[in-house]
């Protein structure tokens, strides 16, 4: 895991991997591990984040552009499905500054648990 972010609103932590690499492979083999412990890596997060046991944990992916079919496609299974956001689609590609008022396009930040 590179990020834990956590939506206070929905009631949902987000297990987040960034890769920046041309090919899934290593993203697929450390997803597929998660997903064939799921429960063990879940109870984990809880015990050492202190998240409550009502709180979806779900993975999410940040991929270059390129890889998003690669990895939608072969995406172990997990209870629902993972969010996959396009690096391109992330702070700084699409916006100049971090307020995201230079006329850029506006864009939805965040995924659904």
């Amino acid at each position: 895991m590179d990020v834990l972010a956590v939506n206070f609103e929905q009631r949902c932590v987000f297990l987040c991997e960034v890769t920046f690499s041309k090919t899934p492979y290593a993203l697929l083999k450390r997803l597929g591990t998660w997903a064939e412990n799921w429960p063990k890596v879940t109870a984990a997060i809880r015990r050492d984040a202190k998240i409550p046991g009502d709180w979806n944990i779900i993975p999410w992916v940040f991929v270059p552009e390129p890889q998003i079919a690669a990895i939608r496609d072969r995406l172990p299974r997990f209870p629902g499905m993972p969010p996959i956001t396009a690096l391109e689609d992330t702070l700084p590609w699409k916006y100049r500054t971090w307020d995201r008022r230079t006329g850029d396009p506006v864009m939805e930040f965040g995924a659904e648990c």
